[in-house]
């Protein structure tokens, strides 16, 4: 049986990758465009996390993986152990895209102006949000060959 959340994680890392796309495509994007595309960029990959931590759980038997948020939530016995989910916890552009989609959902409003502050830890560039992107690629397709045997 495929899992059901595999061809959802597929869809949102495409998503991310065309809101890239338009980037390159655009001519000269102005400032606050190029960073819609990139927080829109940034919010598709988090969803795609997300997405893709329920796929693993459901593919480590759990019996709601509908309950998994984010990657914190895989890291509970049974499956603190297992290689993927270890890697996972463990992987540093992973949190820092958890960390900068809960910034862009979650901003400060400034009281004296009509402009959201959302202030994230690194700054969002393409070349960031292409490697968050590459990086969640590599990682869950290196993982759904592992865990083809498991």
């Amino acid at each position: 049986m495929s899992n059901p959340y595999t061809a959802r994680v597929q869809q949102k890392l495409l998503h991310a990758q065309m809101c890239l796309d338009q980037l390159s495509g655009a001519s000269a994007p102005e400032k606050q465009q190029q960073l819609a595309m990139l927080q829109a960029a940034t919010l598709h990959l988090g969803i795609a996390l997300k997405l893709y931590c329920r796929e693993l759980a459901s593919l480590l038997g759990s019996q709601e993986p509908e309950r998994v948020y984010e990657i914190s939530d895989l890291d509970v016995n049974p499956f603190r152990q297992i290689g993927c989910v270890q890697e996972l916890t463990q992987h540093s552009g992973c949190r820092q895209l958890q960390d900068a989609e809960r910034t862009i959902l979650n901003p400060v409003v400034k009281a004296s102006g009509p402009m959201i502050a959302g202030h994230v830890e690194v700054e969002l560039t393409k070349g960031l949000v292409r490697q968050w992107l590459e990086q969640l690629r590599e990682l869950s397709e290196r993982h759904r060959q592992g865990l083809v045997e498991y």
